[in-house]
């Protein structure tokens, strides 16, 4: 029986102008061209994807709008080329992935569509090795179909820049695949977490970076270990080794030489997210000691966003009366979504006033909050990662509305042939109220609100955040994803007359996939015993038991 070696593709939509000579591994001069608009969103498929798998990977990475002529397919000899590990044109490829340039300082930005299928590599991860291989300010999204591994993630973005004309660097490939697989290792090893072990490779390459610049020897014994006092952290003397070895390495890449990697990792990675704040906060002030903080000094306008004053004398101002302060931490989102390149500093504000809140809102409620705030937190960021299409519409809504769906929760989800309709609500551990009943037209990108009078949906007029708070907020939200014109909710249902048209073709469909899926399991029986392999399939295994796999191959 002829044994098949399972490995994932991706895809990077970075194009450069013809006229472009060819560069080492820098997209510095390719988003130069995304910038003139030179370039269009690419993707590239795994080759082994049937009709059925193919059309259900484009609609998971939102790229119904990618024009067949930048769509590209990565087989099992294009892999071999980069990651050089024997393989050939019976290999198996099935993941796949979507880039899109972003504006400057977006940072790359990276979203597991299908995470219950990528069941080792995780988004940091993936920025860390994308970085380290020299791509900036992208928004990368990725899927499979079947379970995988996804440590060869970044070999079609290496396909991709070569086709485009790009000179790929075959150091900083190894190193950023090698990447992958340590941050694995270590995990392992020490018992860190992701985000804690992802952290540690990112300063370890700012401080790397720092010294190839300023023509500085680089002793990697002596960065690991700095960078690890610095975030009192231990790991074991293996680990150590490979951290010291990684760093000697990586001050050999483009990466290190590029001044934009520092920034390229603070903005990616080391930005503070809310949700680790708030996982680590505790309801330990009351009222009086929230009324006793002064509002801190936010006169450096490079630094801090002219709402931050606004928003906190709002803030204390509910305080004195009382108030609840649903829709000010509504407002926090909002004027993050609306403008992705805020100062570190007004982000990191707007992460302080929202500990303020819930500390408030967990005295006057006289209990810890901290459960309900994570629960929609994690409500909308698996959203986004499981359906970017969906997450596109809530987030237009909020947009719209001022409703976050980090504060408020979107719910009753129902759609009939084009018109989805929703309804916003307050939830609380108390008592759940809707607000609004929304209707979103999937043909046109329409959303409408229903009339509480007439009981009609009329169009919606745009919240206007910066007229609440008396001062200028520029709206530049950018859709993540454009929501296909066919895009169907699971729950989806068509009017008689549409189900009549296509209930034959329906049945004829079923009964093609149904031969199909035997064919494939056939396959993936096959493929899960396979030795050696960069991705490997894990078809009678649940995601969690196939990411606890040793046998995967390091390239």
């Amino acid at each position: 029986m002829k044994k098949s070696k399972i490995l994932f593709a991706a895809l990077a939509a970075l194009t450069v102008s013809p006229n472009v000579m060819p560069l080492v591994l820098n997209s510095n001069q390719v988003l130069h061209a995304v910038e003139q608009g030179q370039s269009q969103s690419l993707m590239a498929l795994g080759a082994s994807l049937n009709q059925q798998q193919m059309q259900d990977t484009i609609q998971l990475l939102g790229a119904s709008q990618v024009a067949a002529n930048n769509t590209i397919t990565v087989d099992g000899n294009m892999i071999n080329k980069y990651l050089q590990i024997g393989a050939d044109s019976s290999v198996d490829v099935y993941s796949s992935v979507y880039v899109e340039a972003q504006a400057p300082g977006s940072g790359v930005q990276v979203q597991i569509v299908t995470p219950q299928n990528i069941t080792l590599v995780s988004n940091t991860t993936y920025q860390n090795a994308a970085i380290t291989a020299g791509a900036k300010d992208a928004l990368v999204r990725v899927a499979s179909t079947i379970p995988v591994t996804g440590e060869g993630a970044l070999t079609g973005l290496y396909a991709l820049l070569e086709k485009q004309g790009v000179k790929v660097n075959q150091n900083d490939v190894k190193v950023a695949q090698t990447e992958i697989t340590i941050v694995d290792k270590i995990k392992q090893d020490t018992g860190l977490t992701d985000d804690q072990v992802n952290k540690i490779m990112a300063e370890i390459k700012k401080a790397v970076a720092k010294k190839v610049q300023a023509g500085e020897t680089v002793d990697g014994q002596a960065i690991v270990k700095a960078v690890l006092e610095s975030m009192n952290l231990q790991v074991s003397d293996d680990a150590f080794k490979i951290l010291v070895q990684f760093a000697n390495d990586f001050a050999k890449t483009q990466a290190a030489a590029n001044k934009e990697t520092e920034n390229q990792i603070d903005q990616s990675i080391n930005d503070p997210d809310w949700a680790s704040v708030l996982a680590n906060a505790k309801a330990t002030m009351s009222v009086e000691d929230i009324k006793s903080i002064g509002k801190p000094d936010f006169s450096d306008t490079q630094k801090y966003h002219a709402i931050l004053p606004a928003m906190y004398d709002k803030f204390f101002e509910y305080v004195a009366e009382g108030k609840r302060i649903d829709d000010l931490y509504s407002h926090t989102f909002i004027l993050e979504a609306m403008d992705s390149n805020l100062p570190v500093e007004t982000k990191a504000a707007l992460d302080q006033l929202r500990e303020l809140m819930y500390q408030y809102t967990a005295a006057i409620f006289e209990a810890d909050v901290k459960d309900e705030w994570m629960n929609k937190l994690q409500a909308i960021d698996s959203i986004r990662k499981d359906n970017p299409a969906l997450a596109e519409i809530i987030q237009e809504t909020a947009i719209k509305t001022g409703y976050a769906p980090e504060a408020y929760t979107y719910e009753n989800f129902q759609q009939v042939d084009n018109l989805i309709s929703f309804d916003v609500a307050d939830s609380t551990p108390d008592k759940n109220t809707v607000l609004a009943h929304f209707q979103y037209d999937v043909s046109n990108g329409e959303l409408f609100i229903m009339d509480v009078t007439s009981g009609e949906y009329v169009p919606l007029s745009q919240f206007d955040l910066g007229a609440l708070y008396n001062v200028q907020v520029d709206n530049n939200y950018a859709p993540k994803v454009i929501v296909p014109a066919d895009f169907k909710l699971a729950n989806a249902t068509e009017s008689d007359e549409s189900s009549q048209e296509e209930s034959s073709q329906e049945a004829e469909s079923a009964a093609s996939d149904e031969s199909q899926a035997g064919s494939n399991e056939g396959q993936m029986s096959e493929e899960s015993a396979v030795e050696n392999s960069l991705d490997q399939p894990t078809a009678n295994q649940t995601p969690e038991e196939a990411g606890n796999t040793n046998n995967e191959v390091s390239e």
